[in-house]
């Protein structure tokens, strides 16, 4: 009875959401959040560290367009 209960509330919230879709905007906001994730990290340590404030806003740039390409390419590649 529950998994019924769930399955009509999940295909409700969904109803709307192709399988496809909801997997390669899911996968793109993962993608996002560990991008987020990874630069609050390497900000906190070079900040733990006492390092070039300058370089670490360097690094954390090209690794933002490293993520921002690799987004852009899985959304064409789909669409």
């Amino acid at each position: 009875m529950k998994e019924n209960i769930l399955f009509k509330i999940s295909s409700l919230v969904f109803a709307k959401v192709n399988d496809l879709d909801f997997y390669i905007w899911g996968s793109i906001g993962l993608l996002i959040f560990l991008w987020l994730l990874f630069m609050i990290i390497n900000y906190w340590k070079s900040k733990k560290e006492q390092k070039d404030m300058k370089k670490m806003w360097l690094k954390n740039g090209a690794y933002s367009l490293i993520f921002i390409v690799i987004i852009i390419t899985i959304v064409l590649i789909v669409f």
